[in-house]
């Protein structure tokens, strides 16, 4: 039975678009004649064979049952990936149809890896979900709380060296200097004796007097002063975004009126502030532990089947996530994966495409060792399939 299906989410490849009718020509006849095309956002994908190209246009052989629309978007592999656009001119009889190409994409990367196409006996299957719940980002209104709760744990183990020390969380309410510098420079502050000024070190992720806020610098070093603190030191600690971005989420502070902080007490809170990240990960991961079916794969991904709406509702609103895959009678193999694209089906399935973005430590060994049972595993489901 064909399944229509719809794009929910298309990543973008790097690919070359042919325009020109003469070199839309060269291809058609060189490499396209009587190859046969899959039309795309059909499930199992609707295969059609050219069977005479002139110029432009090509005529194809559907199925007698398909219903083409005005235009018929189809996609084929040789060494690189080959998406055409295609415009219906007419219906010749009821398996032969005409259609002229206006486009052609063409990858940039070559598709090297071998693919088990269509696996349908349950012979791979992946679970043991674990992503995020809420998108980590500036205002964290859903996982805020929790937050406050992981910051109260760790100000303990702070306090058993630095008693005075507390651990702050950066929100939109927070209109505070410490917070201003790291929000807008993403940097922390170490004053080792607010009485000299050369007593900030030179550093790129600390602030100096010199920077931009320099007026409010001296301003809030006067109410150090005031205060009779002697020495300073914020250590902010941030959240890396799917985009690459460095989201402050808070930050360590210590004030003393005797201690000389040091760039080597900076440091010191680097596996502390590491610890703090974590944990605020683990807090918003969400683990689901259901099998799902793997529809193809290779070396660099796999097609998954997505029925539980649990899981599909994550997974719509993320970039990636950790998962097992699982070759029958075989340890489960831990990965981390990115999504590529998200298809929905009219079965209230989806289909979600995901690349191996890499090996994860597991029962099953080390990263190395995952990766080497997962290509003895592909390589013998690839000699007994296609």
């Amino acid at each position: 039975m064909k399944v229509e299906i719809k794009n929910l989410l298309e990543s973008e490849r790097e690919r070359e678009v042919i325009t020109d009718p003469e070199k839309i020509k060269y291809l058609l006849e060189k490499y396209l004649s009587n190859k046969s095309l899959r039309i795309q956002n059909t499930f199992p994908a609707v295969e059609v064979l050219p069977i005479e190209t002139k110029n432009d246009t090509l005529k194809l052989r559907i199925p007698i049952n398909f219903q083409e629309a005005e235009k018929l978007n189809l996609y084929t592999d040789i060494i690189k990936h080959i998406e055409i656009e295609t415009e219906v001119i007419k219906r010749i009889t009821i398996e032969i149809v005409n259609v002229r190409v206006t486009k052609i994409h063409i990858a940039k990367i070559n598709r090297i890896e071998k693919r088990v196409k269509t696996i349908t006996d349950g012979s791979v299957f992946i679970t043991n979900f674990k992503i995020s719940k809420n998108k980590i980002e500036k205002n964290p209104m859903a996982y805020s709380i929790s937050n406050k709760v992981i910051f109260k744990e760790f100000e303990r183990e702070l306090s058993k060296e630095h008693p005075k020390g507390g651990i702050k969380e950066i929100n939109a309410a927070d209109l505070s200097f410490e917070t201003k510098i790291i929000k807008k420079y993403k940097k922390g502050i170490l004053i080792q004796d607010i009485g000299n000024k050369n007593h900030i070190p030179v550093r790129d992720d600390i602030m100096r007097v010199e920077d931009s806020l320099r007026n409010e610098f001296i301003k809030i070093i006067e109410t150090y002063k005031s205060q009779s603190i002697k020495s300073v030191l914020v250590r902010p600690f941030f959240y890396e975004t799917q985009e690459k971005n460095l989201l402050p989420m808070g930050y360590i502070f210590l004030k003393s009126q005797e201690t000389d902080y040091t760039l080597e007490n900076y440091n010191d809170l680097n596996e502390l502030c590491e610890n703090i990240i974590n944990r605020i990960k683990d807090a918003n991961m969400a683990t689901i532990n259901i099998q799902q079916r793997v529809v193809n794969i290779g070396n660099g991904g796999l097609l998954a089947e997505i029925e539980d709406v649990e899981l599909q509702n994550y997974l719509r609103n993320r970039k990636d996530f950790t998962f097992d895959v699982v070759f029958r009678l075989q340890q489960p193999l831990r990965f981390y994966g990115n999504i590529k694209h998200i298809r929905q089906k009219d079965d209230n399935k989806i289909l979600v495409g995901i690349k191996f973005a890499g090996t994860v430590q597991s029962e099953a060994g080390s990263p190395a060792t995952v990766n080497k049972r997962f290509q003895e595993n592909l390589n013998h489901l690839i000699r007994h399939s296609n």
